[in-house]
């Protein structure tokens, strides 16, 4: 390993560069030295270009790929299993050009090693809301979410502090082990996972006493979210990499933060709509009265009942509802009225009554019978 130039250096970028970089360099450079260009060259000529094609091939496939890029600069090329491309073929053999060709002709991606870093896994946080909270949103708002974090103390290595997992001899940090079989048409390279690593890729001496070497711990996580007003059970918040941690120093997942809204003792949500049920007195519904309501935001208004209000009309206010989740408009508040019958009255009021039965006598009684029958009659002639 000690003849191979460092890939960087072959690509001519930055330790830092960017994958556009990267690529950029590496078409500017394939095009240069791939052997379609050098046709009328001489015999020594294309050989030097094939070489240096090779070459700018397999630092690209390394550094194209953040996984594979990451362990290199860890360890190097000793970190890819020795052949960092893995270019077992002759050239024009493309059995062992799949991968790398992918990036401009459009085939397979590189097979990820199962070493590699690996992205933490989504979780779900479930978070149930007042109608009062899903009115007015939150802001800032601190939820406590148990989960798997990476270890600070081994920053997720697993192993003790000062110290540093030692990279697999048989399959050089890549987790895998590749099997070349010579054939009439070429050769057949099968890949497989390391059997004395198990596919890890490493080994550790001595294992970090805060997490036991898995390079993860439970911990109840603290993250604040925004809501905006407006939101209704069904509604759910992606927070990235607030999920679990991810293995072998991948990133963390997401949270996906799942909106429950309880039910309201006074008010009914329809959307943006509310409804709310006032009881009002005989009296009130007859002569005509005025009631103060409480009102989502807290405050209470006054509204006014007109004589002569039937059990069950609604009256409406407008603007009085929820706030649109995204803004711009607020539903109506509907007041159903609803008229009460006493079950228990003082001498005073049941003479009351009484006399009130009195003056009303049967007509309230006829004219009903009267109405049905006109209704029956006009059905017959229909």
């Amino acid at each position: 390993m000690a003849d191979k130039r460092d890939y960087y250096d072959v690509l001519d970028v930055r330790r830092d560069a960017s994958p556009q970089e990267i690529k950029k360099a590496y078409r500017r450079l394939a095009r240069k030295y791939h052997p379609d260009a050098l046709r009328n060259a001489s015999e020594s000529e294309k050989k030097e270009s094939e070489e240096r094609f090779k070459e700018i091939s397999e630092a690209y496939e390394v550094l194209q790929d953040e996984d594979r890029r990451a362990r290199y600069d860890r360890f190097g090329h000793a970190g890819l299993g020795g052949t960092g491309g893995g270019f077992d073929t002759p050239f024009g053999d493309f059995f062992g050009f799949g991968d790398l060709f992918g990036s401009i002709f459009g085939s397979r991606q590189t097979q990820r090693t199962r070493t590699a870093p690996q992205k933490g896994q989504d979780i779900r946080f479930d978070l149930e809301l007042t109608l009062e909270e899903a009115s007015t949103g939150l802001q800032d708002y601190e939820i406590k979410v148990p989960m798997s974090a990476m270890c600070a103390s081994c920053t997720g290595s697993g192993a003790a502090t000062g110290t540093e997992p030692d990279v697999c001899k048989t399959c050089g940090g890549a987790g895998e082990v590749r099997t070349v079989q010579r054939m009439a048409f070429g050769q057949f390279v099968s890949v497989n996972p390391c059997n004395r690593c198990g596919g890890r890729g490493y080994f550790i001496r001595k294992k970090c006493s805060t997490c036991d070497g898995t390079g993860r711990v439970v911990r109840d996580k603290r993250t604040r979210i925004n809501m905006p007003p407006g939101v209704e059970t069904g509604v759910r918040l992606r927070i990235r990499e607030a999920g679990k941690a991810g293995e072998f120093g991948g990133p963390p997942g997401g949270l996906f933060v799942f909106i429950h809204v309880a039910d309201h003792p006074f008010f009914e949500r329809h959307g943006d709509d509310l409804i709310c049920q006032v009881p009002v007195t005989f009296a009130q519904a007859t002569l005509g009265s005025r009631v103060y309501i409480p009102m989502i935001d807290g405050k209470s208004t006054s509204i006014n009942i007109p004589a002569g209000t039937q059990s069950g009309s609604i009256k409406t206010l407008r603007n009085k509802g929820i706030m649109h989740i995204r803004g711009g408009h607020r539903g109506d508040l509907h007041v159903r009225f609803q008229v009460e019958t006493p079950t228990k009255l003082s001498k005073e009021q049941k003479e009351l009554v009484q006399r009130l039965a009195e003056l009303e006598g049967t007509e309230p009684q006829k004219s009903f019978l009267q109405r049905i029958k006109e209704q029956v009659k006009k059905q017959k002639q229909s």
